[in-house]
């Protein structure tokens, strides 16, 4: 093996962790986006809703109320946080369909309602609406 072509195979060896970097982030992205649309998918077959949250009744059951349950309205993803406001730490996100119990609120901050909510194990802080007016949560 000459010179020569012992270091074209060392330049390819040494750009394979890059270019492995860029097809794993390319894969993650189809991933979540398929996983996002997927879940859409099985929620509206499986539920029969196909109506925007936007188009619901805003509250079906009067105010939210401590020690009452919630649900989730808004039709995108949003952050569960470890306090209120836009800047606490993220727990997770909360989908469109997905009932909560309120432990506390409102707290008011930026021209907003925050209430502290279970989901599932996790307990966090939700607005009431999104920074944009559309309501992200309702009595249930």
């Amino acid at each position: 093996m000459d010179k020569g072509s012992s270091r074209s195979s060392l330049g390819f060896l040494m750009n394979l962790p890059r270019q492995a970097v860029l097809f794993i982030a390319v894969i993650l992205v189809v991933c979540i986006a398929l996983g996002i649309w997927g879940a859409r998918t099985l929620q509206q077959r499986f539920t029969g809703n196909t109506t925007p949250a936007a188009l619901l009744p805003a509250t079906a059951s009067g105010p939210i109320k401590v020690d009452g349950e919630a649900v989730i309205v808004a039709s995108r993803l949003t952050p569960l946080r470890q306090e209120p406001g836009d800047r606490g730490a993220v727990i997770l996100l909360v989908a469109e369909g997905q009932t909560l119990k309120v432990a506390e609120g409102p707290r008011p901050l930026d021209n907003r309602n925050w209430w502290r909510v279970t989901v599932g194990s996790h307990t966090g802080w939700l607005p009431e609406t999104l920074s944009d007016g559309t309501r992200l949560i309702a009595a249930k």
